[in-house]
């Protein structure tokens, strides 16, 4: 190993956790901090990827936001660094993937290949993610959890984090279900690689080998909505496996693309999902 890199935003409000559970516990160990600034996702994972070297772990303290950091800052790098990613936010889809759940199993997990799903727009790399990504009116609607007060409220919980975030979103969906967030008869194009999408879809943990899972759906009306999500609650979210797949929105038009939690407005006609390169990870022993 040539050095401990730490990424995590000194403005969240896990913050001093980080401060007391990770950095001051490797004081003694070469490290090096990256803070998350102000800009978005892929203007700080360029700017943490040109500080990698070979041999460096990078770990990740903080929220979903901060796993794609890490993550694409050490795909986009090049170098043979390995990654983790430890859980200090809200639902933590990324740590609980690798089974990470303190600074403990970072250290002393064992490293392994995985394949991230990395999506292109109309031909453009966009980003990797280890979980999944949406397109459409699931998208859409995690903008909800950015408005100040739901934010703090949940980020003030230990728990109902997950009742609260079903009753927000069936608020959203009465308010916005006949809106047209694709094209007719399909809201939703999703691709799933991880464990879980936000601890309430369940998905099929693929994110090992080199396939995932793709579907499309219609959640405008509750009998479509009831088949989809019914079933990802219960057992396993439902679609087909592939290692790669391209959906064609038919013409250029504005979407909402998610990936952990974080999402981002778009105009594309083609969106490519793919696995094509590896990546080592930590994962608990």
């Amino acid at each position: 190993m040539k050095k401990i890199v730490i990424v995590f935003n000194p403005r969240s409000t896990q913050a001093r956790r980080v401060q007391q559970e990770v950095l001051d516990a490797l004081q003694d160990q070469l490290l090096q901090q990256y803070e998350v600034d102000d800009t978005n996702v892929d203007a700080n994972a360029e700017q943490l990827a040109r500080m990698l070297d070979d041999g460096d772990l990078v770990i990740s303290a903080g929220g979903d936001a901060t796993a794609i950091i890490g993550l694409n800052a050490v795909m986009l790098s090049g170098k043979d660094a390995v990654f983790a990613a430890l859980p200090y936010g809200n639902f933590n889809d990324t740590a609980r993937s690798l089974g990470l759940r303190n600074l403990d199993d970072a250290l002393s997990g064992q490293a392994v290949i995985v394949w991230p799903i990395e999506l292109l727009l109309d031909g453009q790399h966009f980003r990797y993610d280890l979980n999944y990504f949406t397109v459409g009116m699931f998208a859409e609607s995690t903008k909800i959890f950015d408005e100040p007060k739901k934010r703090e409220w949940l980020q003030s919980q230990r728990k109902g984090k997950l009742i609260f975030s079903f009753v927000a979103l069936a608020q959203w969906w009465f308010r916005h279900r006949r809106d047209t967030f694709i094209k007719d008869k399909i809201t939703d194009f999703v691709v799933i690689n991880g464990v879980s999408m936000a601890k309430i879809l369940r998905g099929r943990k693929f994110f090992l080998g080199r396939k995932f899972i793709w579907a499309t759906g219609n959640l405008s009306g509750l009998w479509g909505l009831m088949r989809i999500v019914v079933p990802s609650i219960l057992s396993k979210i439902p679609g087909q496996k592939t290692h790669a797949v391209t959906f064609d929105l038919g013409e250029q038009k504005t979407v909402t693309i998610q990936g952990s939690g974080e999402y981002k407005q778009v105009s594309v006609q083609e969106i490519t999902a793919r696995k094509e390169k590896s990546v080592n990870v930590i994962m608990r022993q």
